[in-house]
């Protein structure tokens, strides 16, 4: 998971909370493309019909699953996440609206 902090939170009468949010999206529905997220290359496996890409974008890992004949960039690259199967999460719990997932 990507995660990204937050300013604390503030509830009414109750003491102020740190409040985490995390992104949540399996390695199979992140790719790379032209516009999006720029992340460095770190490491590529190649793991028979996929290459398992590691990048990180503010030190922060990030995988990709992408196909065996898929070219890697070299160095930096731009990612993005299928918004069809990426969450939003605060302190680990699923972020309002539909819990359910695919």
């Amino acid at each position: 998971m990507l995660y990204a902090r937050t300013r604390l939170c503030r509830l009414s009468g109750v003491q102020h909370h740190p409040l985490r949010t995390e992104i949540g999206v399996r390695p199979e529905f992140v790719r790379f493309s032209d516009k999006g997220i720029p992340v460095k290359i770190q490491r590529v496996d190649d793991v028979g019909r996929h290459q398992l890409v590691r990048v990180v974008h503010n030190q922060h890992e990030i995988e990709l699953i992408c196909p065996e004949e898929q070219a890697i960039p070299n160095d930096s690259a731009r990612i993005e996440f299928d918004t069809n199967h990426t969450y939003l999460y605060h302190n680990s719990w699923p972020a309002g609206g539909d819990t359910s997932h695919d």
